[in-house]
């Protein structure tokens, strides 16, 4: 709220208002939010509507009081500063601007050109009965428009429905007879295959008959094909049987010829090594006889030699 504020004009060079405009437009505005709530409640209400005017009144009076006082009751500095206020960008609907510049000129237009008076004895109520009812018009304006898209919006919204309606009912025939076509022919297809079904079946009991006869006929063809066969088979397997008989007793044969053979090389062998040792053996015993005896005559030869020298070394001694 717009409250205790010194309002000073620009004039003789004097200082700025200590509440400044913009501070001031942007209160300003949430109060015009709130006249217009009031009016738009007051145009809607049934019933014990009184106290939106009051409500509407009192807040005008203590903003319009505030403002005059603030400006020491000068009309002119008034007029400035509300001037500044509804040309601040913060207003940023027109009716926000529309109000503020309404309100300024009620405002200044009530108050007189003696400060003292406008100090002492300014009247609020005039000009915010004033206010009240262009707001009040203002707000049932309002209410009747929004109640007159409202209606218009319903509206539309139901023929918008109707015509939804409309097309989904037209869209669900259109289904339902899609479906009860999609079934007949869904009818005559599974006809159809069955049909073919049957035919396939008779067709394939056919064939697999055919093919069992001719199965049959090759298992028996087979079956006299395996018998001579196997006949073919035992007459060439007792023959081989025979044939390996006859090499095994022929390979018998040859290993006993052949370990008769080993057996009497390897007792000639064992002879002419008997003999052989019995040779060496000998050879041997002849050496060692002949060494003996040499070594025999070396002794009593040497034995003959020490007599004498032990004879001349006994002789010298003495």
């Amino acid at each position: 709220m717009i409250a205790a504020v010194e309002l000073r004009g620009r004039r003789n060079g004097k200082a700025q208002m200590q509440m400044q405009p913009q501070v001031a437009a942007q209160t300003l505005k949430a109060v015009e939010d709130n006249w217009l709530k009031h009016s738009m409640d007051f145009a809607a209400c049934e019933d014990d509507c009184a106290s939106y005017p009051k409500a509407f009144e009192s807040s005008c009076e203590t903003v319009a009081l505030s403002i005059v006082r603030g400006s020491s009751g000068d009309r002119n500095v008034v007029s400035e500063y509300m001037s500044d206020v509804c040309n601040e960008a913060v207003l940023t609907q027109d009716w926000h601007r529309d109000r503020c510049q309404a309100f300024a000129t009620a405002l200044t237009s009530a108050m007189s050109v003696d400060t003292a008076i406008n100090r002492e004895s300014f009247d609020t109520q005039s000009i915010c009965t004033g206010l009240w009812t262009t707001a009040a018009a203002d707000g049932k304006a309002r209410v009747e428009k929004e109640r007159a898209e409202r209606a218009a919006a319903e509206k539309k919204a139901a023929e918008e429905r109707a015509a939804a309606e409309k097309k989904a009912a037209e869209e669900r025939a259109a289904a339902e007879k899609k479906a009860a076509e999609e079934a007949a022919a869904e009818k005559k297809a599974a006809e159809e295959r069955a049909a073919a079904e049957k035919k396939a079946a008779e067709e394939r009991a056919a064939a697999e008959k055919k093919a069992e006869e001719e199965r049959a006929a090759a298992e028996k063809k087979a079956a006299e094909e395996a018998a001579a066969k196997k006949a073919a088979d035992e007459a060439a397997a007792a023959k081989a049987a025979e044939e390996a008989a006859a090499e095994k007793k022929a390979a018998e044969e040859a290993a006993a010829e052949k370990k008769a053979a080993e057996e009497a090389a390897q007792k000639k062998a064992a002879e002419e090594a008997a003999a052989e040792k019995k040779t060496v053996a000998e050879a041997a015993a002849k050496v060692a006889q002949n060494q003996t005896a040499a070594t025999n005559s070396t002794a009593a030869n040497a034995t003959s030699s020490t007599a004498p020298n032990a004879t001349v070394a006994k002789t010298q001694t003495a």
